[in-house]
């Protein structure tokens, strides 16, 4: 019911071109809780930003937002690859000094 409000404001400020400032920063932090160690927190911010990314696209043409997926995307591209170069020493946190973003990803590989 909240995420629903929140479309029908942003959809009203959308006709008028006049999306919040500060939407491009609550975007990114959805972004990293979708990775987030916990299935149930992330379960719940990917559904929001599935939400949010699909009633507006537009909100793809937002550069910071691109960039933090496409900086995500690679940071977890170097988790995965941690998983078969340091086996017996694991890395659960990855950094990226680009965007700033900071993931602190699960132990098991499976999830």
């Amino acid at each position: 019911q909240v995420m629903r409000g929140c479309m029908g404001e942003m959809d009203s400020q959308a006709v008028e071109q006049a999306l919040p400032a500060h939407l491009s920063e609550e975007l990114h932090k959805l972004l990293v809780a979708s990775t987030h160690r916990i299935s149930c927190a992330w379960n719940i911010a990917a559904k929001y930003l599935f939400n949010l990314i699909t009633s507006f696209p537009s909100l793809m043409c937002d550069p910071p937002l691109v960039y933090a997926i496409l900086e995500c995307l690679t940071l977890l591209r170097h988790a995965c690859k941690n998983e078969f170069t340091d086996e017996y020493n694991p890395v659960y946190e990855f950094h990226s000094e680009c965007t700033g973003i900071t993931l602190q990803l699960t132990d098991d590989y499976k999830v």
